[in-house]
């Protein structure tokens, strides 16, 4: 049997990320989500009074401060959760801040529609204001916004349902890196090696054919057996899309989140027609690859196998992380040293355990 998958308190503290840079402790958050409330409503008393740009300034500087804080709380609690989704306590923290998220959303989304209620000739005075500079972006974001931003009241109804819209991808989550597992796969000598979401790469750049294909069986066979509750998932996030782009008025839901980074829809539709065109070079390369592999059939499980035969390299994390700042070098010193700092200050969480979300690998 190979290596099997640690627990969490397994790991080495040095290869688990430090997230004290967010807060000390699980203590600390705590403190710091206690005086959440104290900030939301010092925001929500900005209701009725965003009549010029000196006031709505305030308002940007204060609802930057909450920004901030929900953000920290938001991000520990969420790293908390990932580092094993089966833990109570974190899937508490993280579903506390989560209520509170929507509870702020909801008693300040009076914002938008009182900012944009006023006159286009105010507007235009208060985009202009020196003192609206450091905010100036996101304004003029709101009012490229505009004819999609509903009355004060409907908005709240809308941050309402923040945690219900966020269901289905939740459980989704849950199920795939707590609950789900997968059936070990047997390589050419008889030897048994645990599949999991965090080393099914690995084994399918493996020499060894036998295992590609056991690995690749494992994988499918494990989701295939939850089709249903993904598909159900799947469809309840598209339906949550679709009705948000419906309700303020949105052709589609891919213009809706597109529109929010200001990327119009010809940017996606020219990228489907690039991948599109270039599929003859898909074709042929894999093609190239069934021949030097030397097989009858290109499966799935033979599209990352090593092409060089005993070509079997491994680095250490060490080892790693040199040939990373080394890449970046050509960015510059101060690129560098952030990176640097990234890594001796344990942004990383270097290895998978049991529990822990697929990708879940950085605080940084």
């Amino acid at each position: 049997m190979s290596e099997q998958l640690k627990e969490r308190m397994e790991i080495e503290e040095k290869d688990r990320w430090d997230l004290s840079s967010l807060y000390a402790d699980d203590q600390a958050w705590e403190k710091a989500l206690a005086g959440l409330d104290e900030v939301i409503a010092k925001v929500a008393a900005f209701a009725g009074t965003l009549t010029h740009a000196h006031r709505i300034a305030e308002l940007m500087k204060a609802e930057n401060e909450l920004d901030l804080l929900l953000s920290d709380l938001f991000v520990y609690a969420n790293l908390r959760k990932s580092e094993d989704t089966r833990a109570d306590d974190a899937q508490q923290m993280y579903a506390r801040i989560y209520g509170k998220y929507v509870q702020a959303i909801m008693q300040i989304s009076f914002i938008n529609p009182e900012i944009l209620s006023l006159p286009e000739a105010e507007l235009q005075k208060v985009t202009e204001a020196e003192e609206i500079a450091p905010y100036r972006f996101l304004l003029e974001k709101l009012l490229d916004q505009k004819k999609h931003v509903l009355s004060a009241e409907k908005e709240e109804l809308l941050a309402g349902f923040g945690e219900v819209f966020a269901a289905p991808r939740e459980i989704a989550s849950n199920l795939m890196n707590a609950d789900l597992k997968f059936a070990d796969a047997v390589d050419a000598d008889g030897k048994k090696h645990e599949v999991t979401g965090a080393n099914y790469t690995v084994l399918q750049t493996s020499m060894d054919r036998t295992l590609r294909k056991a690995s690749f069986e494992s994988l499918y066979a494990g989701y295939g057996g939850h089709i249903n509750t993904f598909a159900s998932a799947y469809a309840g996030t598209v339906k949550v899309s679709v009705a948000e782009a419906a309700a303020r008025e949105y052709a589609s839901s891919r213009e809706m989140h597109m529109s929010d980074e200001k990327v119009p829809e010809a940017v996606y539709d020219q990228l489907i027609g690039t991948v599109r065109s270039h599929l003859p070079d898909m074709y042929r390369y894999v093609k190239l690859r069934k021949k030097i592999l030397g097989l009858d059939e290109l499966h799935y499980y033979d599209i990352y196998a090593p092409l060089v035969p005993n070509e079997d390299r491994k680095y250490t994390y060490e080892q790693a992380k040199e040939m990373v700042l080394e890449a970046v070098a050509p960015l510059g010193k101060e690129y560098c040293d952030v990176v640097r700092s990234g890594f001796d200050s344990r942004w990383i969480d270097v290895y998978p355990n049991r529990g822990k979300q697929n990708g879940a690998y950085s605080s940084g």
